[in-house]
């Protein structure tokens, strides 16, 4: 993600009116060096700003490492279940569609995991 990304999103959260609790689920969170270390302005523009409304985001990647929540693969139906039960309000889903061989699936998956 861009810095200029961040900043954009941060405006789209502001403007959300989610209630407290509400679930957000960070699809393709990577771990938490890289959203607080490498590249900080993920944090402070995009999940500060979620924490800051009362929101709890759930950080998703495919692979095992500190500040992910849930590991898996959103094409599994049953991983998508288990996501499903957070009863999340938004899927977070940035820079992740251009790394996978089917990104309309991935979109779909995504759109899946909502109400």
């Amino acid at each position: 993600m861009l810095l200029d990304e961040a900043r954009r999103i941060h405006s789209w959260i502001d403007d959300l009116d989610l209630p407290r609790g509400s679930v957000v689920l960070n699809v393709g969170s990577s771990t938490a060096t890289f959203r607080k270390t490498i590249q900080p302005f993920i944090h402070e523009h995009v999940i500060q700003p979620f924490e800051d409304k009362g929101c709890r985001v759930v950080h998703c990647d495919m692979k095992p490492d500190e500040g992910v929540d849930e590991v898996g693969d959103l094409m599994d139906e049953e991983f998508r279940s288990s996501l499903k039960s957070y009863d999340p309000v938004l899927v977070l889903c940035s820079n992740l569609l251009e790394h996978v061989p089917r990104p309309s699936e991935l979109a779909y998956a995504c759109g899946d995991l909502v109400r």
